[in-house]
């Protein structure tokens, strides 16, 4: 389990260098997730979200993660528009 989480968070870092530098179209709406049941108490729910690869956005599905210690909570990454009017993804991380 803890392979999987760990591999699906390179991936998706993986997917968002090509983010750094601006996306002329929006993402689209995100897609509804049914969480899968906790493995633990300890275990935090991170959303899925678009991550843009080859000129399209992907899903990238949520999954659970233990935050590291001194960390509680989860800040979602997010897109936002710069004043040239490209869309830049903005890293999630714990605080």
């Amino acid at each position: 389990m803890k392979k999987t989480l760990f591999f699906t968070a390179l991936l998706s870092i993986l997917l968002f260098a090509n983010c750094s530098r601006g996306i002329r179209q929006a993402p689209p709406m995100d897609e509804v997730e049914v969480m899968p049941m906790r493995p633990s108490p300890s275990h935090i729910w991170i959303n899925g979200h678009y991550g843009y690869q080859q000129n399209r956005y992907i899903w990238n599905h949520g999954f659970y993660s233990v935050p590291p210690r001194g960390k509680t909570v989860w800040q979602r990454g997010e897109y936002y528009q710069n004043s040239n009017g490209y869309h830049t993804y903005k890293q999630g991380y714990w605080r």
